[in-house]
């Protein structure tokens, strides 16, 4: 720093407390930003990250938390002190979080930390929970002791109060100036290579507040407009009092996660992975779900399926952030079929805070909510290769459906089949036969098929439990996306030329303990309810109101997801839709911005 211009404008205690702080940030951060190098990353070529202007933001922040506790404490030390406990909190919490999930530590995830709060009464009665906390409190009053013996380098209010607000500025200012798409920022194949890892992990928690916030309102919205659309798409009294069927069938809808076929993608095996999967494409033809997703983020074709919404225009990867603590109750599919008799049942091999799912789940009107890994104690799991095996799931779903004459709508996430692949034992019979591919692809195609025949074994089981009941069943499966086997897609280039969209094409198969058509389907996440009502033949006037204009949608498309599919198979990007589509695709995105991010006119 110059002297000359410091003695200029600043005076000398002044110049030597911008000094000390200074560096404490720069130590601080260092600190974090090499733990998460080190835990997560370990590319040499990304340690020289901190070489670009993000990194001055990320020591703008720890400054103005320096200032900020300093203006209140008038202690530098104690200052650096509190700051270094909370974002090396942040840093431990992040790197626990993406070494578990895969994904980073988002501003949003405060959500999370209400629920450790239940906890606390069943903890305060241990024994050991008091040793902890007593043990915590002498530590952290011998840290505040040494704290304390050191100079405190004293500023008088106003200085501080200046330096705070100067940096909070500098911050401000810096958010303002460097400006990160959201695409770029939130990838959905590989979060090592998001934007977390270049910004350095204060400004990405800063910009996914940005990002949490709701999105700019369309040209056209208005409450006038919304009423308009919601008139052209009302019900009339007459039609809603039509009688139901008097025998619904049970619906489930069974996820498996990561599910590809590998058919389709030109790899040829020894033999098929998923014999009973396979037999149900000669029953019922064979047929795709389009997730919003590639490689990973569940949440989000869970989310369209459930209500019947696009991720696509959300700025957030969890779109039920813009649910949560907006809407104590959210009109969508389950919620509807609860009305019709059905008892809601939900049931994931993972735990319940991931994506906040014990949040939503009643939000959307489900009876039950069981997360596995959350509800039973580890000494009940039953796992392969460090994940909960879909027989266990299989065995918790049919211990936890009702006796009673009730039809059952069961939405059910298995998990097993989650990358990485590397502990699956592969089997002979799951042999690569193609020649053209390298033997590393090889290996992990061949360990990746033994993983989803383990899938298809439970499917089995679960197919045959409902079969054996009174009820009919409807059976919907199908995968949430694609695995994020970059390696393996680069060596078979399956995705290139005019295929780029089949990235995001899971297997869908359809089965009923009854006579259904056979059919070659197509159908994108958001339309899954519609499709379910019209194998049930029910009207969709028995769907929350705007769902007439999802209906409206769906009678010209197949597909309004990452792009557009008209019936007669033709394809559009989302950006550049055709002119006989535009009206009815402005009126979806209208009434989306307003349930999810707007003054909810359509609620009215």
């Amino acid at each position: 720093m110059n002297s000359a211009f410091v003695s200029g404008f600043f005076l000398q205690d002044l110049k030597t407390h911008l000094e000390i702080i200074l560096y404490l940030s720069l130590l601080i951060v260092v600190t974090d930003e090499i733990a998460i190098w080190v835990f997560l990353d370990g590319r040499l070529k990304k340690l020289f990250s901190y070489m670009r202007p993000w990194f001055i933001l990320n020591i703008s922040i720890a400054l103005t938390l320096i200032t900020l506790f300093n203006s209140l404490f008038n202690h530098v030390f104690l200052s650096a002190f509190l700051t270094y406990v909370i974002t090396s909190t942040l840093a431990g919490i992040h790197i626990a979080k993406f070494k578990i999930l895969g994904i980073p530590l988002f501003f949003w995830d405060y959500i999370i930390l209400k629920e450790p709060l239940l906890y606390l009464p069943t903890l305060i009665q241990k024994k050991t929970t008091w040793i902890l906390i007593t043990l915590g409190i002498l530590s952290i009053c011998l840290v505040f002791y040494g704290i304390f013996q050191l100079q405190s380098y004293s500023l008088e209010l106003s200085k501080r109060v200046i330096l705070f607000l100067a940096f909070l500025f500098i911050s401000v200012l810096g958010f303002l100036l460097f400006k990160v798409p959201y695409k770029k920022f939130f990838p959905a194949n590989s979060y090592r290579d998001s934007v977390v890892f270049k910004t350095g992990l204060l400004p990405f928690l800063a910009l996914t507040f940005r990002y949490s916030k709701s999105s700019p309102p369309p040209a056209e919205y208005s409450q006038v407009t919304i009423k308009a659309i919601q008139t052209v798409h009302g019900v009339s009294e007459m039609q809603k009092d039509e009688m139901l069927p008097e025998n619904l069938p049970n619906i489930i809808v069974y996820s498996i996660e990561s599910l590809m076929d590998l058919e389709n993608l030109g790899v040829q095996l020894k033999n098929h992975p998923m014999p009973f999967f396979e037999t149900l494409r000669q029953k019922t033809g064979r047929g795709f779900f389009v997730s919003p997703t590639f490689g990973g983020q569940t949440v989000q074709p869970e989310f369209e399926l459930l209500t019947g919404l696009s991720q696509y225009q959300l700025s957030v990867p969890n779109p039920f952030i813009h649910i949560i603590d907006k809407y104590d109750h959210f009109p969508a599919l389950p919620s509807t079929l609860k009305n019709l008799g059905y008892y809601t049942l939900g049931v994931q091999a993972v735990s319940a805070n991931e994506f906040q799912r014990r949040q939503y789940y009643p939000i959307l009107d489900f009876d039950r909510f069981i997360a596995l890994e959350s509800d039973y104690p580890k000494e009940d799991w039953e796992q392969v290769n460090h994940l909960l095996s879909d027989h266990y799931l299989i065995k918790k779903i049919k211990e936890n459906i009702p006796s009673d004459d009730k039809p059952v709508f069961g939405l059910f996430l298995n998990n097993s089949t989650h990358a990485s692949y590397d502990h699956w034992e592969k089997q002979d019979e799951f042999a690569v036969l193609n020649e053209n591919i390298s033997e590393k692809t090889r290996d992990v195609l061949e360990r990746y098929a033994s993983a989803i025949n383990h899938a298809d074994q439970a499917l089995k089981d679960l197919v045959q439990y409902f079969q054996g009941k009174s009820k009919d069943t409807i059976f919907l499966i199908f995968g949430d996306h694609l695995p994020g086997l970059s390696s393996v897609f680069k060596d078979l280039q399956p995705f290139t030329g005019n295929k780029s969209w089949t990235k995001f094409h899971t297997p869908l198969r359809i089965m009923s303990t009854y006579e259904i058509p056979k059919e070659d389907r197509i159908v994108s996440a958001n339309f899954l309810p519609l499709l379910i009502l019209h194998l049930l033949d029910l009207k969709t006037y028995h769907l929350p109101p705007y769902f007439q204009v999802v209906e409206s949608l769906y009678q010209e498309v197949d597909v309004y997801s990452s792009y557009i599919q008209d019936k007669q198979g033709e394809i559009f990007e989302r950006q550049n839709q055709p002119e006989h589509l535009k009206k009815v695709c402005r009126d979806y995105d209208l009434i989306q911005y307003d349930l999810l991010e707007g003054q909810r006119y359509f609620n009215e």
